[in-house]
C-alpha cells in the first residue's frame, strides 16, 4: 500500500465531526498566528496527541485538536516548534522561548 492509500484511509477513519468543532471553537483562524480563511490562509488541525498508524479514537476529539495554518503546522511537524499545553495554548519555539497565544474565534 502506497503512502497516499494509507494517509487515505487514516483520515477517512478520522471524526469530521469533531475536526468541524475545532475549526468552529478556534474562529476558522491559526491558534499561533491568528490568521484565517477570511485572510486567504487555509486552516488544517493538528492533533496534540497524535493518532498514529491505528487511528486512536480517544485521541480524535475537539479537546485534543487545534486549528493551525499551514505555515503554523509545518512549524509544528517539523518539530521546529512544539505545542507545550493547549489550555492555555503556549508553544515553544526552537529557540526555547515560550509564545502564549491569545488569538481565539
Amino acid at each position: 500500500m502506497s503512502t497516499r492509500q494509507t494517509s487515505d484511509i487514516i483520515q477517512l477513519m478520522r471524526s469530521k465531526e469533531e475536526r468541524q468543532k475545532a475549526l468552529e471553537r478556534d474562529g476558522y483562524k491559526c491558534r499561533i498566528c491568528g490568521r484565517g480563511i477570511r485572510d486567504g490562509f487555509d486552516i488544517e488541525v493538528h492533533h496534540h496527541k497524535k493518532m498514529g498508524m491505528g487511528g486512536r479514537k480517544l485521541n480524535d476529539v475537539e479537546s485534543n485538536m487545534v486549528s493551525l495554518c499551514r505555515q503554523c503546522h509545518s512549524l509544528i511537524e517539523s518539530h521546529k516548534w512544539k505545542i507545550m499545553s493547549l489550555e492555555p495554548f503556549i508553544v515553544e519555539t526552537s529557540s526555547g522561548e515560550d509564545v502564549i497565544s491569545f488569538f481565539r474565534g
